[in-house]
């Protein structure tokens, strides 16, 4: 498995060399490229996987509407860097200010549940689980209401603000919360292989 990554790795880079020769600096070509280079590097390597996507960013920002989902994904990315490398303020700098310019449409965003839920771990880390405590019941609202009809995809958003739940000492919640996620896989049992 170690060989592929490499192999992957080395396509990538030869393929984001290339590009930048043919390609303009703003082509969403060799932002896709620098993306998946961030997202590669981001498993062992995040200084490097920083640089790749602060790239990417850069050029998505100058080509791609706010709330199109490459740009989302690419914030998601960055704010996963700075969180696992401890620059919380950072992490929620990002966020809060990719929410803000989202503005009233932001719950119909595809994945903004999932920023929200960064935002709490993010919160989480940093000892605030006041605030995360806040956030992941956001989260569970908007998830709640986008996965109505799919109770599947409600277990991770229940099991993380379980979690967070019980951090705030609210642990009549997190009870509830992951009882829930025991209901739902009593009642898909398939869902469990």
């Amino acid at each position: 498995m170690n060989g592929e990554f490499e192999d992957c790795k080395e396509f990538l880079e030869k393929a984001f060399n290339l590009g930048s020769k043919l390609y303009e600096k703003n082509d969403l070509y060799l932002a896709t490229i620098a993306y998946n280079l961030a997202k590669y590097y981001s498993e062992f390597d995040l200084e490097k996987a920083q640089q790749y996507i602060n790239l990417s960013l850069e050029i998505r920002k100058d080509t791609l509407e706010i709330a199109n989902v490459d740009y989302l994904n690419t914030i998601t990315v960055l704010a996963t860097i700075f969180r696992e490398t401890g620059k919380y303020t950072k992490a929620e700098n990002l966020l809060l200010g990719y929410l803000d310019q989202l503005g009233d449409n932001k719950l119909s965003i595809n994945r903004v549940e999932d920023l929200y839920n960064l935002l709490g771990d993010v919160y989480d880390r940093k000892g605030d689980y006041v605030k995360a405590h806040k956030v992941k019941s956001k989260v569970l609202d908007i998830a709640k209401l986008k996965f109505k009809d799919s109770p599947i995809d409600l277990i991770p958003f229940y099991g993380n603000a379980g979690i967070s739940f019980m951090r705030y000492n609210d642990n009549q919640s997190a009870i509830e919360l992951f009882s829930k996620i025991l209901e739902i896989y009593n009642d898909y049992p398939d869902s469990l292989n």
